[in-house]
């Protein structure tokens, strides 16, 4: 009874961690979207909302807005996710928090799955902090509520590695079949997360199970066949089919094996790409203190069976950071460190814990620890997480632009941030970011000749980096609506208000950054009617 008793109270334990960390995650749930990363957000919202208005859209073929006229297929991930929001779309309606529900509700499953993962590895203590740290993470918090498929990926990977530890165990066929399901979703969804293999092929080893590799034969070619299919022929074939700004990169294929090793000498051998990677793994991946935590844990860990699971894990991440430079180079392509390394930062906090000799000593320590922690995160989430004005700003463009246009009219939009704004305004189009093409002009004329009938702006800061594209404009087309500059200080009783407030009180550049944040702010906006010359 008292064992019974015992195991009610971590489960609790447990449901209160991951409750906390939705909660967390619901913060302005309903607030404009796009707060990080915000071009493939864009895509993704389009292709569920796209699956919406066009119910005998296929399953298969998701369709972007920014290719003009043509569908845009968005021939990469197996669209999983944008279809399940599009399912809530028709129920609810396309509410900003529909776009976000399931990644929150992935998120909850994948905390599950990591914990009964660590479980596996490590005591309850252990496990319980090193689920606090994966759910309080930066990198966590920031892609479990946006269009992504991050907490499907994650989920997906705590169960092919959770079910095959299982099956080591137990040998049973059950468990084997979930791990080959797992492991497909997981390949489906990114081709570059086949470094799991390579993880896999250790733990045989690690575990003593090299007996069992013939029966992980079948399996293995099951999940390649499948994702061979897909990454293979079917997306290839669509791709050919209808060529988007996504096929060919500088007239090269963008999956070309050309294109791909000119990519891994110029970058995963440069000094830069690796400062960048460090960068981003120590500050938006695990935030500075969790870091610290997980360099402590990788040199108290005594445990040689701990330390081989999770240093071939993270071995397999670097061989895939290494391998793919391309994709890895954005910040979020690190979330992949980010379970070993709670679980190292998690024996890192007990040892300093377990340390101290006192009781006030040790909730003294660990208060300030958990204090240092979670200030860390807000500093680094709260300014993201908390729309960016600009965003909010362009849902008010966005319906600008359906008042003065067709349903059938393209849209021809500057690129930052205006990439979204197709999203907003619910028309196809492209975008073009004005700072870094040779020729805006020859572009502008390019995308007339396929259809452009309007040219939007929402960045005037944008507009005047190219002062003789601006002035071809206004001699040229028609400017039919415009908006002013505004900045303005952020709402009485909010939050928002508050840590403006407070930040305006330190002198230091980063805390004037907040501030800048969180004021609201329009960076103004132009629309031309492009349909007739002056």
């Amino acid at each position: 009874m008292q064992q019974v008793s015992l195991n009610r109270h971590k489960v609790i334990i447990i449901a209160l961690i991951i409750l906390a960390a939705v909660a967390i995650r619901c913060y302005n749930i309903n607030g404009a979207l796009f707060d990080f990363n915000p071009l493939r957000q864009a895509v993704g919202a389009a292709v569920a909302r796209n699956y919406t208005q066009d119910p005998g859209a296929a399953f298969l073929l998701p369709q972007a807005d920014n290719e003009g006229a043509s569908p845009g297929y968005f021939m990469f991930e197996l669209p999983m996710l944008p279809y399940v929001v599009s399912l809530l779309i028709r129920a609810f309606g396309a509410h900003n928090w529909v776009f976000r529900l399931p990644s929150i509700i992935l998120f909850a499953l994948s905390a599950i799955y990591f914990f009964k993962l660590c479980s596996t590895l490590v005591d309850f203590r252990t496990s319980a902090v090193a689920l606090i740290l994966y759910c309080v993470a930066p990198v966590s918090i920031l892609m479990s509520r946006v269009i992504q498929i991050e907490s499907f990926l994650l989920l997906s990977l705590f169960m092919s590695i959770y079910y095959l530890l299982r099956w080591f165990e137990s040998e049973k066929i059950s468990h084997l079949l979930v791990c080959t399901v797992a492991l497909t979703v997981l390949v489906l969804l990114k081709i570059t997360n086949l470094y799991i293999f390579l993880f896999i092929a250790v733990l045989f080893f690690i575990y003593k199970k090299v007996r069992l590799i013939p029966y992980f034969v079948l399996p293995t070619i099951f999940v390649l066949a499948v994702n061979f299919w897909w990454w293979g022929i079917y997306c290839p074939g669509i791709r050919a089919a209808f060529p988007t700004a996504y096929t060919y990169v500088g007239g090269e294929a963008f999956f070309g094996p050309k294109y791909l090793l000119k990519r891994f000498v110029e970058l995963s051998f440069s000094r830069e790409y690796w400062a960048l990677i460090a960068r981003q793994t120590f500050r938006i991946i695990f935030s500075p203190v969790i870091s610290i935590l997980f360099l402590a844990g990788v040199l108290v860990n005594r445990d040689k069976k701990l330390l081989a699971v999770l240093s071939a894990w993270l071995f397999a991440v670097f061989v895939f950071i290494f391998a793919t430079p391309g994709a890895s180079s954005q910040d979020y392509y690190k979330i992949h460190f980010l379970p070993a390394g709670v679980i190292f930062a998690a024996v890192g906090c007990l040892y300093i814990f377990d340390k101290l000799a006192h009781r006030w000593q040790k909730k003294t320590v660990m208060a300030l620890l958990w204090f240092a922690v979670l200030a860390n995160v807000i500093i680094i989430v709260f300014p993201i997480i908390k729309y960016k004005p600009v965003f909010e700003y362009q849902q008010v463009l966005g319906k600008r632009v359906q008042d003065l246009t067709q349903k059938d009219d393209l849209i021809l939009t500057s690129f930052g941030p205006d990439a979204m704004l197709l999203y907003y305004c619910d028309r196809k189009g492209w975008s073009q970011y004005l700072p870094v093409k040779n020729d805006n002009i020859a572009l502008l004329e390019q995308r007339r000749k396929e259809g452009a009938g309007y040219f939007v702006c929402g960045n005037l800061d944008e507009l005047d980096s190219d002062p003789g594209f601006k002035e071809y404009l206004i001699r040229n087309y028609t400017l039919i609506d415009e908006g002013v500059r505004q900045n303005g200080e952020p709402e009485k009783g909010s939050l928002d208000r508050f840590v403006w407030t407070l930040s305006g009180k330190i002198d230091h550049p980063a805390a004037k950054g907040v501030r800048g944040k969180l004021e609201r702010k329009s960076l103004g906006y132009v629309i031309f009617d492009l349909r007739e010359k002056h």
